[in-house]
């Protein structure tokens, strides 16, 4: 479950937490469309079907025990779900801990949880635990490595 705020609307829904969606989405018609903005984005489903994305809203927070996170969600009309969280979101909350009834991480010495509305199988949360965004984050984390070593390069060609 998640609070979605933007200016003076809220909404609650239940999100899914898709480790191998990229962006963020939300069903068309769960926020106003006064609040977004039109895109020309294109994305395709996992089995190759085109998804229809005419607005993106670029500042939704979701709330969670007094801490905001600001997100970027695509509008996409044709999903089943209200809003599917992916590694964007993930990110921010790294490095999360699930178990049976939420997803959740200590900031600032204070528990944050997103729970379920029911309980998780352990396959499930197994599936979620090892996730790709552990993979993400390392590969980020190379990335960042290299980049240093290359500006260590240049200071020293220089």
């Amino acid at each position: 479950m998640v609070t979605i705020v933007v200016n003076d609307f809220f909404t609650n829904a239940i999100a899914l937490i898709d480790s191998g969606a990229y962006q963020n989405y939300i069903r068309e018609g769960i926020i106003p469309t006064k609040y977004c903005q039109r895109t020309k984005e294109q994305l395709w489903s996992a089995n190759g079907e085109p998804l229809n994305i005419r607005y993106k809203l670029n500042k939704g927070y979701m709330q969670s025990n007094g801490f905001w996170f600001i997100n970027i969600f695509l509008i996409v009309q044709n999903i089943a779900h209200d809003i599917i969280l992916g590694t964007l979101f993930l990110t921010q909350i790294y490095p999360f801990y699930v178990n049976e009834s939420s997803v959740h991480n200590k900031i600032l010495d204070k528990q944050i949880s997103f729970n379920f509305p029911f309980a998780a199988k352990q396959h499930e949360v197994s599936l979620l635990q090892n996730s790709s965004i552990y993979k993400q984050i390392n590969l980020f984390q190379l990335k960042q490595n290299q980049i240093s070593y290359l500006k260590e390069e240049i200071a020293y060609k220089n």
